[in-house]
């Protein structure tokens, strides 16, 4: 389904193995949404009996969405909370059993994003699961029993959470302890006054970062929320930070952080967010004020202290050392003081400028109109195609990132990329010609019905022609491969897999009668023609980051 759908992803349908979710805002949107689907499959097209079509509110795996929000599937829930504590014990024996225990826990968890605290609440659980020893029936105690009931409940009153609405600002709530992290995303949805959750969120600490002070068990709250569980959510969205620890308003922006802080901030970096502070229920302002009272400062200063700014002339040093220390500190921003109307004013001669971005209409133009191509891609073209005087190189490097790392159609259509588990030695070629390699390739949607793509990729020069074929059969290789030999020569050796059109004898023949040598990779082993492979994939992704209109006349 991903590779017949994958443009659609997310932004139209979802797709789940060999299930469709198709979704729309009106009912005409829904059923052009349909015929887009139809389409490709109207030839093979064989509807489920589990199908079922303009739904409002829909079942999927184990949730219930409609226009509210997402809900658990009350009978999915009743089948666990219908489980007993004897249940959870080994056969007529009051010993916990470890794979029943692991069994529950894990059908909890499926559901933990509707439940709060869920990892302080299961602590006592899974301790019971660490290491694979055989439980004992002292091991299950009060805790446990109140922690099985405690899930039970909590599944039982699960919230509705509600749809994220990109077009407006996120909440996060964190908070941290011993016991674990907690998070809470939430959001006010438009017309209404209230957030509502979106999704919950909790994580038990490691035996080291339960040893971290408690400031740093908040900072740990904040990355670990934002950088990892929500990142998908908050990355290229504004969104404030709630806390009840007020030194992390500032950690940002802290010079005092030690090397694994000073990562935590980098990590940070890319989210746009504002973090605020919500004091605690013993943490009044009064309270807060009274601990921690200020020195009184008079508001009026002496006629003679304003003269000095008046004449232009600042004050000699046996006349500053007479005035109190306010005075001084006031008198080291000279520069910054004006007098209107006999009051004096401090004014920021330099203020800070935003600085200067390149416009998106230029981003678009060398990112969307040229195949939505990578980070090192996308600014060679920048600085072919564009000039900017007053911006440095570093600016326009980090601006170029942050449009790529944000474009909608690249996170949807792009697939990660995977790194290799062990160091490969690559083919080495000196000249142009010397090696040529080639593998066919599925366009996901055409006109014709070429959908076939040969490609032809000169390993040296990196060089590669994609050529349309009717179908993939030796006759058709040879013919594209002839085509192309009488424009640009005949290589040494041409490079290929296992595939039957390309060790047919037509074309051992053809190349016998052109001087050329043959080799192919290992079975079911692509990476032995890893260069047309990699072309394959920036072919790949081109495509299925270009609008289905775009598509029909590739």
């Amino acid at each position: 389904m991903l590779n017949i759908f994958g443009d659609l992803n997310f932004s139209s349908l979802l797709c789940y193995l060999n299930d469709l979710l198709i979704f729309a805002p009106t009912e005409e949107e829904a059923l052009n949404r349909l015929r887009t689907v139809f389409h490709p499959l109207k030839e093979n097209l064989k509807l489920a009996k589990k199908t079922h079509l303009m739904r409002k509110t829909v079942k999927l795996l184990g949730h219930i969405i409609d226009h509210s929000g997402v809900a658990v599937d009350p009978a999915k829930i009743e089948a666990i909370v219908n489980i007993k504590e004897k249940d959870l014990m080994e056969d007529d024996d009051c010993t916990p059993s470890l794979q029943k225990l692991k069994s529950f826990l894990g059908m909890v968890l499926y559901y933990q994003h509707f439940i709060p605290d869920c990892s302080a609440i299961t602590k006592p659980l899974f301790s019971l699961t660490a290491g694979q020893k055989k439980l004992t029936p002292q091991e299950w105690t009060p805790l446990c029993t109140a922690a099985f009931e405690k899930l039970k409940e909590a599944l039982l009153n699960c919230v509705v959470l509600a749809h994220p609405d990109f077009e407006r600002a996120f909440v996060l709530s964190i908070d941290a302890s011993l016991d674990g992290l907690g998070a809470v995303l939430s959001q006010v949805p438009l017309g209404e006054d209230k957030a509502r959750p979106v999704a919950f969120a909790s994580k038990t600490l490691s035996r080291a970062q339960a040893k971290y002070p408690a400031h740093r068990l908040e900072f740990l709250a904040l990355k670990w929320a934002v950088c990892d569980k929500f990142s998908h959510w908050l990355k290229g969205q504004m969104s404030t930070i709630c806390t009840d620890n007020n030194p992390l308003t500032y950690i940002l922006t802290n010079p005092k952080l030690d090397v694994c802080e000073q990562r935590w901030v980098a990590n940070l970096a890319p989210y746009n967010f504002k973090i605020k502070h919500i004091p605690g229920r013993m943490n009044v302002v009064a309270d807060a004020l009274s601990r921690n009272p200020l020195d009184e400062v008079s508001a009026i200063l002496e006629k003679h202290i304003i003269s000095y700014v008046d004449r232009g002339r600042r004050p000699f040093r046996r006349e500053r050392c007479k005035e109190p220390t306010i005075v001084l500190k006031l008198f080291k921003q000279w520069d910054k003081l004006e007098l209107h109307s006999s009051i004096l004013y401090r004014v920021s001669k330099d203020p800070l400028t935003k600085k200067k971005k390149i416009p998106i209409q230029d981003l678009s133009g060398i990112h969307d109109l040229a195949g939505h191509q990578g980070q090192a891609r996308t600014l060679h073209l920048a600085r072919q195609r564009l000039f900017w005087p007053d911006m440095s190189p570093p600016q326009k490097k980090k601006d170029i990132k942050e449009y790529v790392q944000c474009c909608q159609r690249c996170v949807i259509g792009k697939t990660p990329r995977t790194s290799a588990r062990a160091p490969f030695e690559s083919i080495k070629t000196s000249a142009p010609l010397e090696l040529v390699c080639i593998d066919f390739w599925s366009a996901e949607d055409s006109n014709n019905k070429s959908v076939d793509v040969l490609v032809i990729t000169d390993h040296f020069t990196k060089l590669a022609h994609a050529f349309p074929c009717k179908n993939q059969t030796a006759k058709q290789v040879a013919k594209t491969l002839w085509d192309r030999f009488c424009v640009y020569g005949f290589p040494k050796h041409i490079h290929s897999d296992q595939g039957t059109n390309f060790e047919s004898s037509l074309i051992v023949e053809l190349l016998e009668l052109a001087g050329v040598d043959k080799s192919h990779t290992t079975a079911y082993h692509p990476m032995g023609n890893g260069g047309t492979e990699r072309f394959n994939r920036t072919l790949g992704n081109m495509m299925r980051s270009l609008p289905p209109k775009a598509k029909h006349h590739w």
